[in-house]
């Protein structure tokens, strides 16, 4: 048997899922505002060892030059 629902219960359960599916959408942006955030992080570390060997390799180039 089926029941037909009028159209202010429908708007009603429209709203409901809407306004379930609007946190659900700010906690996946919550979530992804943080990786975004340790992404940046990871990428200031990688560049950091990056200038900390290249600089490394630099210095003991000149020291053997100057040697």
């Amino acid at each position: 048997m089926t029941v037909l629902k009028t159209d202010a219960e429908r708007i009603t359960a429209l709203e409901t899922l809407i306004g379930v599916m609007a946190k659900q959408q700010e906690a996946t942006n919550q979530k992804l505002d943080d990786l975004l955030a340790l992404r940046n992080k990871g990428v200031g570390a990688f560049w950091l060892a990056s200038a900390l060997l290249g600089s490394g390799i630099v210095g003991t180039i000149v020291l053997f030059l100057d040697w």
